[in-house]
């Protein structure tokens, strides 16, 4: 996938440049709408209706809108972006860089459009930590904005700093599949055009996300705070610890037709196999038999599990989408949960 940037030139990066050097980059702290600014601007957006001609009159169709992109500085067309009833409710880009700078307050990380503008995206750095020195988490809140009638929006805390059309596919990933806000994770807002409240919820969603930054990161740096300071004393810990996770499957039930046996069993021996490799490739990692010695510590650990998910474990499936959309999330969740329940019952 190539970057997409609207007009080559529609995205600013502060900081670290963004891979495709493309836009402006700033080193200094910069507001939404001043980073719009320094781009040269994007576009008006307008709810057009329509129509057909027939004998030169203009015969409208019913409840039946085009959605349409104005010109930008660079590029003069309007562009049809979709069509929609008249519940759609139209918002500028503007506005909703006028309500970032006014309920957040802080410098954007990144700010962009792409696919000829229909989509935005807005990033800004939220409280990072190091858990042990060199091994930092950082979040970013995200705000994704269509302006299509594909896409709506979504408002999420995520890992990825966008910056162009690729890394806006990778930020959703990251959505909440499994009520990951309750981690300071994922999807925190999504709402549709045809809400008419959609801008005013969106700017408070924003700040509240703002104001609560501090506190959702605290509690992030606990847990594993918590993790990094709790040892390991010995092997049958760890071992124990993984057959928490990774239980054994049940077996078959002694009421259980004869004929259907044979097969369930079989099913249970799979599900046996794959839980066993799980604990012994995690065991192997932690341990430093695969060449990988890390900490012994809880968040030595968890850091195993996360190395045997992320590289080692074989999918049939693309890795990348393994990770942050189907089971591999699941189970590095999951393995977190586990360890933050030992220690609060120690």
């Amino acid at each position: 996938m190539s970057h997409e940037i609207m007009d080559n030139d529609k995205v600013v990066v502060v900081g670290k440049p963004a891979w495709h050097e493309l836009g402006q980059n700033f080193n200094q702290p910069i507001s939404a709408v001043d980073a719009h600014t320094s781009v040269g601007g994007s576009f008006d957006l307008f709810k057009k209706q329509v129509g057909v001609m027939f004998d030169d009159e203009f015969i409208e169709i019913p409840d039946s809108f085009a959605i349409v992109r104005g010109a930008t500085n660079k590029d003069p067309r309007n562009l049809v972006f979709g069509y929609a009833t008249n519940h759609y409710h139209v918002i500028q880009p503007i506005d909703i860089l006028k309500a970032f700078d006014t309920k957040v307050g802080v410098s954007i990380e990144t700010l962009g459009f792409i696919q000829d503008g229909r989509k935005l995206f807005v990033t800004w750095k939220l409280p990072n930590f190091e858990v042990v020195s060199g091994d930092e988490i950082e979040l970013y809140g995200q705000v994704m904005m269509g302006f299509d009638t594909v896409f709506s929006s979504r408002l999420n805390i995520g890992t990825v700093r966008i910056v162009c059309s690729n890394t806006f596919s990778m930020a959703l990933g990251e959505e909440n599949q499994e009520k990951k806000e309750k981690r300071g994770r994922g999807t925190i807002y999504s709402s549709k055009h045809t809400n008419a409240k959609l801008l005013h919820e969106l700017g408070e969603w924003m700040g509240y996300i703002q104001e609560n930054a501090e506190n959702q990161a605290n509690l992030c740096k606990s847990l594993f705070k918590k993790f990094a300071d709790a040892p390991i004393l010995h092997e049958q810990q760890v071992k124990d610890l993984l057959v928490t996770s990774w239980v054994d499957p049940s077996p078959v039930p002694d009421f259980y037709p004869d004929s259907l046996r044979e097969s369930k069993q079989a099913k249970i021996n799979a599900e046996a196999e794959k839980v066993e490799k799980i604990r012994d490739g995690i065991y192997d990692l932690f341990t430093g038999s695969q060449g990988i010695a890390i900490d012994e510590t809880y968040w030595g650990l968890f850091n195993a599990g996360t190395q045997y998910f992320n590289h080692v474990m074989p999918s049939k499936k693309d890795t990348n989408f393994s990770i942050v959309w189907g089971n591999r999330s699941n189970e590095m969740n999951h393995f977190a949960e586990v360890l933050r329940n030992d220690l609060s019952n120690k």
